[in-house]
């Protein structure tokens, strides 16, 4: 009904929540800017911001999307990050329409990039690339393959650049990060009630 109410829309999402083994709910409603301008580039950098600044915002996977614009894209590809490929690169085709309604449930996500890198790989293939220096990879072909100006491509590469990068540093700290998180928790140190009063996770992309 969504996507009919708005046929330049090439998607839908709704809320999301995520749960963990324990049986948690781990959610929040963003109500900010979302993909829907006119402006392909504006939109790419907003998927991009959305699904850098907190997983609980936005899950490009468990969207609706168009079958005519999937026909547009080169779909999933052979990566870890294949879902926000494909989102970056449908957001290129046209804006998103939102459902401001808690309709997705999915489990929390509990392995790092290595070992979901160790799961996905093929039988008998060569292990799949490390992100995110292969999710840059594939924006500046789909980037280059869009027909575009030069300066939306230029603001396109300029976002997926900053997206990368902050990955990047993340993975280059997530080991030590949760081995200190694990030893402060076993110490009693309440550390989500001090990530809510600091509001850290919590802020708008």
């Amino acid at each position: 009904a969504a996507l009919e109410a708005a046929p330049e829309a090439v998607g839908v999402t709704t809320h999301v929540a995520f749960w963990d083994e324990q049986g948690a709910r781990h959610y929040v409603e963003y109500h900010g800017p979302r993909i829907d301008s006119p402006e392909p580039d504006r939109r790419f950098s907003r998927a991009l911001a959305l699904m850098a600044a907190d997983y609980r915002y936005f899950d490009p996977m468990y969207s609706l999307y168009r079958r005519s614009a999937l026909e547009r894209t080169q779909l999933e590809r052979m990566t870890l990050y294949a879902d926000f490929a494909l989102t970056s690169e449908i957001s290129l085709l046209g804006p998103f329409t939102h459902v401001p309604e808690l309709l997705t449930h999915r489990t929390r996500p509990l392995h790092n990039a290595g070992t979901w890198i160790h799961k996905m790989a093929p039988a008998g293939h060569p292990p799949l690339p490390y992100p995110p220096l292969d999710l840059f990879r594939h924006h500046v072909q789909m980037i280059r393959d869009t027909p575009l100006p030069l300066s939306s491509k230029a603001a396109c590469l300029g976002a997926s650049v900053n997206f990368c990068t902050t990955h990047a540093y993340r993975r280059s700290i997530e080991p030590l990060r949760g081995k200190l998180s694990a030893s402060l928790r076993k110490m009693g140190v309440p550390l989500d009630a001090i990530k809510r009063s600091l509001g850290v996770g919590g802020g708008e992309p």
